[in-house]
């Protein structure tokens, strides 16, 4: 019902929410949402370093911040900001006998690679020996804000399913590189290295806001943060879990 008229309307995502005794098994969930054009948020809990844009984002940076870390390099050249092929980075490690990094600086531009690998490497190349150079000589959140926008990042993202979240959870990323600048004093390294801490034991974050507390979402949110809370429609999913031994 209506609250404003007290009549029937139809019912609308805002409407639900869905309360769980744990939240460490949205995915499902989420995923089942997603398939249905069905925008949500995830109310304080580790989603936000969970997401994959989030690990996307930490391991270009991390490849600014230090070219020798490999696994880093290898995530940044076959993710979005980079976009090579599997076959590019077989080729330009040769065939895991050699440093990533230094296989783009030298067979950047080879004929080994596909024509259109050849292009992303030399993108590649180009863009992070730039970023590079801007490194510790700008503040950090201008420094992420044109990874952003010199890779195109951001108008991809936007292009994907829930890429309005995808983009606010980027967003985000800046806005907690700008609160490290308003410090003054952390460096780049630092923002790395604590985006890697996070990543390996989430903090609670919950994931970015798209929409206002009217929003018309789909909320997950534990049991005991709906205190106090009302939705006209509650789901209560897993209900035969296992408690915990203790």
């Amino acid at each position: 019902r209506d609250r404003a008229n007290g009549g029937l309307r139809p019912a609308r995502a805002s409407d639900f929410a869905l309360l769980f005794r744990s939240m460490t098994d949205l995915a499902p969930y989420e995923s089942a949402l997603a398939d249905e054009g069905l925008d949500y948020h995830v109310i304080g809990s580790l989603a936000f370093f969970a997401r994959q844009e989030i690990v996307d984002i930490c391991n270009i940076l991390s490849m600014i911040e230090d070219p020798r870390d490999a696994g880093s390099v290898a995530g940044a050249l076959r993710g979005p900001f980079l976009g090579l092929s599997d076959e590019a980075l077989h080729i330009l490690s040769n065939g895991g006998t050699r440093d990533l990094h230094d296989g783009l600086l030298t067979d950047s531009n080879s004929d080994r690679l596909r024509p259109d690998d050849r292009v992303a490497a030399v993108r590649a190349r180009d863009l992070t020996a730039h970023w590079r150079k801007l490194k510790d000589r700008v503040p950090i959140a201008e420094l992420v804000d044109r990874v952003f926008s010199e890779s195109g990042y951001e108008p991809a993202l936007i292009g994907e399913p829930l890429g309005d979240r995808k983009r606010a959870n980027a967003r985000k990323v800046v806005r907690l590189a700008r609160s490290l600048d308003t410090a003054g004093d952390a460096t780049f390294a630092d923002f790395v290295k604590q985006l890697r801490a996070d990543l390996r034991t989430p903090p609670r974050e919950s994931e970015a806001a798209t929409t206002d507390e009217a929003g018309d979402v789909v909320r997950l949110m534990s049991i005991h943060q709906s205190k106090g809370l009302e939705f006209p429609i509650v789901v209560l999913p897993d209900l035969d879990r296992k408690p915990a031994p203790d």
